[in-house]
């Protein structure tokens, strides 16, 4: 798509919303993504489509064209909340409009499977990969860098890792290189999360029951400082 075509559609879209003669062709396309990941119930694609995932599509469309660089956008949920599929049918939806789109978990930002029992030796509270603690944080770093510079023809190494490596355990596999996105989606369970007063941890909430428990939260509160680059 040229870009006076993509402005087009992207100016439409947004001032005709489902009335766009453009809208039917991304509503179907949406359907068969839709289907292809399990999801069935037409009416509750819709529904989505047109409360949340085409009006955040065009905000980040609009923001990404007053840069002159990646738009980075982090994406906050827990497990299950429906990242993954909120990235899918964004990247469907901003390619459909001549963006290009890169997607990073922050799962893709695990130590590798010999660093992780390394760190699980030191620390037996790190015997499962997730918790703050478990990341290269360095290598989301470098990418996110990498967006940030102004140089269009640069190609970025997307960590990835592969979960069903080690019997469940994972490892890290070979990067996916590709060039510069016009927006990086960047996603996690606590993607943005910042560290809190120590204080809160005097009578925390539930799950955080026992004197263990307490001190794991703790620790992971304290690791959060790492993150904040």
């Amino acid at each position: 798509m040229n870009q006076v075509n993509a402005y087009h559609k992207l100016d439409s879209l947004i001032t005709k919303g489902r009335k766009s003669e453009f809208f039917s062709e991304l509503r179907d396309k949406v359907i068969v993504t839709c289907q292809q990941l399990g999801i069935t119930d037409q009416s509750k694609i819709l529904d989505n489509l047109s409360r949340l995932w085409l009006p955040l599509a065009l905000n980040l469309a609009q923001a990404r064209n007053t840069l002159d660089r990646t738009l980075i956008q982090g994406i906050l949920g827990g497990q299950g909340t429906g990242k993954t599929t909120l990235c899918i049918i964004l990247k469907l939806i901003l390619n459909d409009l001549g963006f290009s789109v890169a997607t990073l978990s922050i799962d893709d930002l695990y130590l590798t499977y010999e660093e992780r029992q390394a760190l699980q030796a030191k620390d037996s509270q790190l015997i499962w990969r997730g918790p703050p603690g478990t990341h290269n944080i360095e290598d989301g770093i470098k990418v996110i860098n990498q967006c940030l510079r102004q140089d269009d023809l640069v190609e970025i190494a997307l960590p990835r890792f592969d979960k069903s490596q080690h019997s469940g355990a994972g490892d890290r596999i070979e990067p996916e290189v590709v060039p510069k996105p016009d927006i990086l989606l960047f996603e996690g369970w606590f993607v943005g999360v910042r560290p809190i007063a120590k204080s809160f941890f005097d009578n925390p909430p539930a799950p955080i029951i026992t004197a263990e428990d307490k001190q794991f939260a703790v620790d992971c509160n304290r690791r959060l400082q790492a993150y904040l680059p």
